[in-house]
Order: C-alpha cells, then sequence, then structure tokens
C-alpha cells in the first residue's frame, strides 16, 4: 500500500486532476442539492467544499477514473453529528464525498462513529481504533482519511492505522491529510 499525504500529489498532476473534478461537481451537484436539500448551488455550494479539496487527489490515486473503484473513507461524515454548524457551515460534516463517489460510479464504502445506514453507499458503524475490521473487503483501490487524524474521537496516530488498513488495500493508495 502506498501512502500519500494530498500535498504530495504532484502539482502538475493535481492541477488537470482539479479541471476534471471540477466537472465532475457540475454534473453530480444538481443531484445532491436536489436529493439532500443541501442550499445554494454553484462550486462554493455545501457539496462541493469538501468535493473540491478530495476528489482531485483521489482522482490522481484512480489514475483518472473512479468508475467500479472501491474507496473506503474513513471518517466519512454522517447527518447525525453533533459537531453540525460548529465550524464552517451547517450540514458540512455530512458524507458528501461517499454520497458523490456513489453517483459516479465508484464503490464507496463509509466509516465513522456515527450512523450511517440510511445512506445508500455502504456504510459502517466502527472506530477504526479498536474495533473489528472484517467486515472489509480486499482490494481496496484508495483509503481516504482527510482531516481524519484530527477527529476529536480518534487516538491512534498514523502508523497503526497504516498498518491495520495494509491487508484491505495491499495494492492501493492510503490518502491523507
Amino acid at each position: 500500500m502506498k501512502v500519500i499525504r494530498y500535498c504530495q500529489i504532484p502539482r502538475q498532476a493535481l492541477k488537470r486532476a482539479t479541471e476534471q473534478a471540477e466537472e465532475m461537481i457540475r454534473f453530480v451537484e444538481p443531484v445532491l442539492m436536489r436529493r439532500f436539500r443541501a442550499g445554494y448551488s454553484g462550486l462554493n455550494s455545501l457539496p462541493s467544499i469538501p468535493l473540491k479539496t478530495q476528489l482531485p487527489p483521489l482522482l490522481y490515486c484512480c489514475g483518472g477514473n473512479l468508475a467500479g473503484k472501491t474507496v473506503l473513507d474513513l471518517g466519512c461524515g454522517s447527518r447525525n453529528n453533533p459537531d453540525e454548524g460548529v465550524f464552517l457551515a451547517p450540514r458540512i460534516f455530512e458524507p458528501w464525498l461517499c454520497r458523490t463517489l456513489l453517483l459516479l460510479g465508484a464503490n464507496p464504502i463509509g466509516i465513522d462513529v456515527r450512523d450511517n445506514s440510511h445512506e445508500r453507499f455502504e456504510s459502517h458503524r466502527a472506530d477504526v481504533s479498536s474495533d473489528s475490521l472484517g467486515f472489509l473487503p480486499r482490494g481496496i483501490g484508495v483509503i481516504n482519511a482527510y482531516n481524519f487524524f484530527n477527529a476529536p474521537s480518534f487516538t491512534g496516530n498514523l502508523k497503526e492505522v497504516t498498518e491495520r488498513f495494509e491487508q484491505f488495500a495491499s495494492r492501493g493508495f492510503f490518502l491523507y491529510e
């Protein structure tokens, strides 16, 4: 498994992936807005804020094609978040990335300490520091851990987490920030 920090992606590759991500966001945003009543539209809309940051590095790791790829999002967020509205905007911690990946033809798996059983993507309520991960498939293409290590409920470190997930993405990427 190749461990990559968001800021380690080559600048030119990230620029190309960002252009591609912006096109994808324009495609999925109306669906997200309609389905989840997410507020204002445009590239500064609620779903677009986290997507503009996370989609380009994922596209880089997936060679520009998300279709059919299994992406695990650690700390994917939940609609049942008590921190909602405390930081940037209301509903910012919802699982926007997993919802978007599903619309783009990927196979997202979300893990969060809160319940997401009402979502359409595969989700698991788990604490990755201590819970069993036996429910995860082998062959995950990318494990995304955006802001995961800053979560108040997380108590581990990068080395411990990558070692726990190595068996599930041995030929894939562990992407973190």
